[in-house]
């Protein structure tokens, strides 16, 4: 168990869920993980949904904003930092792109959407009311995050420069280090990853039972893109997609 109340900058602090099928993925998740839901009013016509855990947050979802055009289900992670405009001026000099500049959202905190050189998108938190998850690294919540990229080295200069995040690296794997912490990970795309998927984040939540969360993960909808795999001495994971692909 590990109840959270504050992070320090450049630890990963949230993540959400943008669908085009709110109500879907309210009920494919909140099944899978066993969560509880809130919903907030944001704004002129934009409800945010919080998961809850033992009352906890763990994790948001939501819709497009009104207006938004067309776009697939996916997930965004997000970094606690100290200054979002600080951190926005970063990645424009070492090479990234502002892709939403920093905004305050309402009274919860200051928000900041970037995109790295190799086009993998990741946003950044400053806190005011809303710290980030509640709790994590237990059953059901965040426990890891992960970028896949074409281009690890690339990768690994520009978050350095722009978080203050070490590199333990090797062939296959580059863990993210904040001081004696690991924080997140850097892999290599995979060959048999077609070239029209771009670079991207991945949330990795803490469960009892792979195999069963994949098990019933397809009988909600769902699909297993990557199935049950060990990894020697770490543990055991796998890849899920919602049903509408997130």
């Amino acid at each position: 168990m590990a109840d959270m109340t504050t992070y320090p900058h450049g630890k990963f602090s949230w993540a959400d869920l943008q669908t085009p099928a709110i109500d879907d993925a309210k009920r494919f998740y909140s099944q899978l993980f066993g969560w509880d839901l809130r919903d907030q009013k944001v704004g002129e016509g934009y409800t945010y949904t919080t998961a809850l855990l033992r009352g906890r947050s763990v994790v948001g979802m939501g819709a497009p904003p009104p207006g938004a055009p067309p776009m697939p289900a996916f997930w965004t992670c997000y970094v606690n930092v100290d200054d979002v405009d600080a951190i926005a001026r970063r990645v424009t000099e070492h090479g990234g792109k502002v892709v939403m500049p920093p905004m305050d959202i309402m009274t919860e905190g200051r928000m900041l959407m970037i995109q790295d050189p190799g086009g993998a998108t990741l946003g950044c938190w400053q806190p005011k009311n809303h710290r980030g998850a509640q709790i994590m690294n237990e059953p059901s919540t965040l426990c890891w995050f992960e970028l896949m990229t074409r281009d690890v080295p690339e990768a690994r200069t520009f978050l350095s420069a722009v978080f203050g995040w070490a590199f333990k690296e090797s062939p296959e794997y580059s863990e993210i280090s904040l001081g004696d912490a690991a924080v997140g990970g850097v892999m290599p795309t995979p060959a048999m990853v077609p070239a029209s998927v771009p670079p991207s984040w991945t949330p990795y939540f803490t469960v009892t039972d792979v195999a069963a969360t994949c098990a019933k993960a397809t009988t909600l909808g769902g699909s297993v893109r990557v199935p049950p795999t060990d990894i020697p001495k770490v543990g055991t994971f796998a890849v899920l997609a919602d049903p509408q692909g997130g």
